[in-house]
């Protein structure tokens, strides 16, 4: 699916008010709503694809609605747009994640033998963005 469907589905999702603060959609309706149907049986590549499929679409929602103050999130078997008072939490746990990601490039960094190191300062950057707002 390219993006100008997305966009319509997007709208299409707004018009139902199925984007609001707090509002809930099945995870089957959500495929419905892009036509992602997954076989009873296929090929693990086919179910593979169908997955990047349906986490792309969900993607997309996430980053629009992020220029609304909104968080999309997948959990029990639903998509949610999260409730103002909850996205102070997930941005907590957006920050944590991002600074595991950097302790283990710098970890990574630090190991790999100099001869195979660009001169850079990638890796000082990496150990002062741990624990800093970044933009």
């Amino acid at each position: 699916m390219n993006n100008t469907e997305k966009r319509e589905v997007f709208q299409g999702l707004r018009d139902l008010k199925l984007l609001e603060y707090g509002a809930t959609i099945e995870v089957k309706e959500f495929r419905d709503f892009f036509n992602i149907s997954y076989p009873e049986t296929a090929k693990k590549r086919e179910f593979d694809t169908l997955a990047l499929e349906e986490l792309g679409c969900a993607d997309f929602i996430r980053n629009a609605l992020l220029n609304e103050g909104k968080y999309f999130k997948m959990s029990g078997g639903f998509y949610r747009v999260l409730l103002p008072s909850e996205n102070m939490h997930q941005v907590e746990l957006m920050m944590k994640s991002s600074d595991k990601r950097l302790k283990r490039a710098i970890k990574l960094s630090e190991n790999t033998p100099v001869e195979f190191k660009e001169v850079s300062n990638k890796e000082m950057l990496a150990k002062l963005k741990i624990g800093n707002v970044r933009y």
